[in-house]
């Protein structure tokens, strides 16, 4: 058995403390990991000073109560703007804008976020994955216990039936997410677009009978 670690320069290998095989971390493969202790310098951290802004409570707009109360206050507010002639494109996308926010705040309402706060990096771990994890490591831990061919058998049978349901809730939820960025980035867009090119239309008319 080869237990052998690499390391930078900054730790020397008299900070070395122990190193071992760990034969339970089911690993998804016949090589074992390797455990090192070593001793470091503490180091005071500094925890960042928390950050607190407010924002658009967006996953309202998941609710269809909700969602069909910000269009219909959204379309109310826009029927409002009137295009002149002296409204140059940036001054219209600003009140486009203006109408945008007042209805969010009257029909998604805000919340206050810790920016500096721990965010979680895998959202679609959820309490079923966690069970599918301990069940495969359960099996595993029985398989290594008592090794055999039967063993071996209900081990793999476990392990691919977890991996796949694990692949399925990961695969389900990244369409969702992107389905959801493809309709607020696409689909908001389009409807911007179209309005601000009716409202130049609207100008552009107006012009013409001036003229």
């Amino acid at each position: 058995m080869i237990d052998y670690i690499i390391t930078n320069r900054n730790i020397h290998p008299s900070q070395i403390i122990d190193v071992r095989a760990f034969r339970t971390a089911d690993i998804g493969s016949d090589h074992r990991l390797v455990i090192a202790k070593f001793r470091v310098l503490a180091q005071q951290i500094k925890k960042p000073k928390p950050s607190i802004i407010s924002k658009f409570n967006v996953e309202a707009s998941q609710n269809e109560s909700t969602k069909y109360l910000y269009e219909n206050r959204l379309s109310e507010k826009l029927k409002n703007i009137e295009p002149t002639l002296t409204d140059s494109p940036d001054l219209q996308w600003e009140k486009i804008q203006e109408c945008m926010v007042k209805a969010a705040e009257e029909s998604l309402g805000k919340r206050t976020v810790n920016t500096n706060a721990f965010k979680k990096s895998t959202p679609w771990f959820t309490p079923e994955i966690k069970e599918l994890a301990h069940e495969k490591r359960k099996a595993y831990i029985k398989y290594i216990s008592k090794p055999s061919i039967e063993q071996r058998t209900e081990y793999t049978e476990v392990r691919n039936r977890v991996n796949s349901r694990l692949r399925e809730i990961k695969e389900g939820y990244w369409e969702s997410f992107t389905a959801h960025m493809e309709n607020d980035i696409y689909g908001a867009q389009k409807k911007m677009w179209k309005l601000i090119r009716r409202t130049k239309k609207e100008v552009n008319e107006f012009n013409l009978i001036f003229l």
